[in-house]
């Protein structure tokens, strides 16, 4: 139960983000100015979505502190230089693998590029 509502919200806070990154940007500037009112519309939010069972409260306590700790981030760059420079560091990790995928699809178009041809 403790762990499904941990990875419940987990989860959920990060659909959340994906959802929050496609909102205008005066709509996002508005939620982290009132960060207090966003965390806590998340908790109730997560409980009601979830049913408000034991299960449902643990995974809106997770999605709250997760909100709140980026919220307090995204609030105060500057005391927070550390993290930027660990999501610079994984971005730069990470960009051989966004070449490795790059070359899949650019040989899967030429692959499907060839086969239409050879239909016509």
């Amino acid at each position: 139960m403790l762990l499904n509502g941990i990875v419940l919200g987990t989860l959920t806070t990060f659909g959340m983000w994906l959802i929050y990154r496609k909102l205008p940007g005066k709509v996002r500037e508005w939620l982290e100015r009132h960060n207090l009112i966003t965390d806590f519309a998340m908790f109730l939010g997560v409980y009601w979505l979830y049913g408000g069972t034991l299960t449902a409260l643990f995974a809106a306590a997770v999605s709250g502190i997760q909100v709140s700790a980026y919220l307090e981030v995204k609030n105060h760059p500057d005391d927070y230089l550390w993290v930027y420079a660990g999501v610079a560091k994984v971005d730069e990790q990470l960009s051989g693998v966004k070449k490795w995928f790059r070359n899949i699809n650019e040989s899967y178009k030429k692959k499907i590029e060839a086969q239409s041809k050879e239909a016509a």
